[in-house]
């Protein structure tokens, strides 16, 4: 949405994604002309009220940028002449990265699963089973008494009986029965379950030692305006295929004895990283999971947070001016 445009020489637009912010205020933190305000965070957060988290007052805007070059979730961007200045030489920008190894990933899911911005997606393509096991199977239909204990006991529902209604004139109550081999594991369940010896199987698989290697096809797609370079995905992966170098650096303050836990969890709704649980009546943030955003901080009714910045990877500051107003956030 577009909330701030200014007609010159060169066309400028602030745009500011509501759906992307999370309220940190590093934006307001470190706006010059103090242009940004933070909305009541915590009410948001839990429904009760719907508004935007930032708000932007367009007459003491200078629409300079420095709130999109801060902004880690990507939730505001500046545009000259339609294009962002996100990458642009003359601004400063976010020394963070995700990078996955294809060659160790496994396509397991475990890091779409636990993102918590939903910022990864794992497309994979599975072999068909029947390329991994091989083998031959066959029912004699003088020997079926079509008793169904076969397809009963098939783990993989591959037996399939044509029952019929018998009458006078045929007395069967099958037409017949159909193993579908495209599912069929040969696992020979069926074999030994059957009552008269009617099914004969054989797995080639097992029986020759044949190798039939899995070959999964795939990708982890990275939503980067979503990603918060939490380091989820990196805890998580069973590989270690992933690494994630953070935007911020720091610790995090608490005054345990003053927590409300359960009966107030601000802390636990406002976090963008989900890196806050209530364990034994106190909050726990796990710093392995923090971006040290600041809006835990900025929630708590008690103060009990504190953010302590030790590095900003913030890089290409060319103004001493922006630099002065950057590490000021360090001392939030």
């Amino acid at each position: 949405m577009l909330v701030n445009e200014r007609m010159g020489s060169e066309r400028r637009t602030l745009n500011y994604n509501p759906d992307l912010c999370t309220g940190c205020g590093l934006c307001s933190e470190t706006c010059p002309v103090d242009a940004i305000d933070i909305a009541p965070l915590l009410p948001i957060a839990r429904g009760l009220i719907k508004m935007n988290r930032v708000s932007f007052n367009k007459e003491k805007c200078v629409l300079c940028g420095l709130c999109a070059s801060v902004c880690i979730f990507g939730a505001i961007d500046l545009q000259k002449d339609g294009k962002s200045i996100r990458g642009a030489d003359e601004y400063p920008f976010w020394d963070f990265k995700l990078e996955i190894d294809d060659e160790k990933c496994f396509l397991c899911g475990n890091c779409a699963d636990a993102c918590p911005r939903n910022a990864l997606l794992t497309i994979r393509d599975l072999p068909e089973r029947k390329s991994l096991v091989k083998g031959e199977i066959n029912v004699s239909m003088e020997k079926c008494i079509y008793c169904g204990e076969c397809a009963a006991m098939c783990p993989v529902s591959a037996i399939e009986i044509s029952w019929r209604d018998p009458d006078s004139s045929n007395m069967a109550i099958a037409d017949g029965i159909r193993v579908d081999e495209d599912k069929c594991l040969y696992c020979g369940i069926c074999k030994r379950i059957c009552p008269v010896g009617a099914i004969r199987m054989s797995c080639l698989t097992c029986m020759y030692k044949e190798e039939l290697k899995a070959t999964v096809e795939g990708a982890v797609i990275t939503i980067d305006e979503k990603c918060a370079h939490c380091g989820w995905c990196m805890e998580i992966c069973p590989a270690n295929a992933i690494t994630v170098k953070k935007p911020i650096r720091g610790t995090i303050g608490q005054a345990d004895e003053r927590c409300r836990g359960e009966s107030c969890h601000a802390c636990v709704d406002v976090c963008p990283c989900n890196a806050i649980s209530i364990i034994n009546g106190t909050a726990r943030i796990d710093e392995k999971f923090c971006v040290f955003c600041g809006a835990c901080s900025s929630v708590c009714p008690d103060g009990l947070l504190s953010i302590e910045r030790s590095e900003l990877r913030i890089r290409n500051l060319k103004s001493v001016a922006w630099e002065h107003i950057i590490k000021t956030a360090l001392q939030k």
